[in-house]
């Protein structure tokens, strides 16, 4: 992946996904913490963002084209 589509990719999904998803979880209003989520080190955040992004990502790169494994 070049390096402007990938700053851009991270821009956008720190916005769109990590940010509500650490309202929902770290702060008294949100909704998984009202209904007893508990996030005590950030590491729900952090590992449930990356694991989302890592597969977005893999579904956006698509398959390898010309991938031999035995080369």
């Amino acid at each position: 992946m070049k390096l402007i589509p990938y700053m851009i990719f991270i821009f956008a999904w720190t916005t769109v996904c990590y940010d509500p998803l650490a309202r929902w979880v770290s702060f008294n209003g949100g909704w998984l913490h009202k209904m007893g989520v508990l996030d005590f080190s950030g590491g729900l955040i952090v590992h449930l963002s990356s694991g989302i992004s890592g597969l977005v990502a893999a579904i956006i790169l698509g398959s390898r084209v010309q991938f031999d494994p035995d080369a």
